[in-house]
């Protein structure tokens, strides 16, 4: 079996259309689902990847926010503050976004998300 096949084409194009489209609902969706600047906590912030776990406790608390957990990821973090505005002082200090609870249907990432309550208690905003 060769990559020559029409078929072996047809296949790579369409599993790359697929990936991309999928990759869009999910930027579009995650944009929508960011929390408005004046919104308050708990709420998940979420930082660029690799920063190191004393910079992202340091940045939530320079925005007034009382680091709870991180929230599965290293990046993420589940944040309390009960003065408005906790999101926007966040994105301030370098979060890339802001969420109220899970941010999006486990369902939409297919492979990637079981579920499960485990899944549910690791993005909970409880601590």
């Amino acid at each position: 079996m060769t990559a020559d096949w029409p078929g072996h084409r047809f296949a790579l194009a369409f599993g790359a259309i697929i990936l991309v489209l999928w990759l869009v609902v999910m930027a579009v969706m995650m944009r929508q689902a960011a929390l408005p600047p004046e919104a308050a906590g708990p709420l998940l912030a979420v930082f660029e990847p690799g920063t190191s776990q004393d910079d992202i406790f340091t940045r939530i608390v320079a925005a007034n926010g009382k680091p709870m957990r991180s929230a599965g990821f290293d990046f993420v973090w589940l944040v309390q503050g009960a003065e408005p505005g906790l999101a926007g002082r966040l994105e301030a200090q370098g979060a890339i976004g802001t969420y109220g609870e899970l941010p999006f249907n486990t369902s939409l990432a297919g492979c990637f998300a079981f579920a499960d309550a485990k899944v549910v208690e690791v993005f909970s905003l409880r601590p």
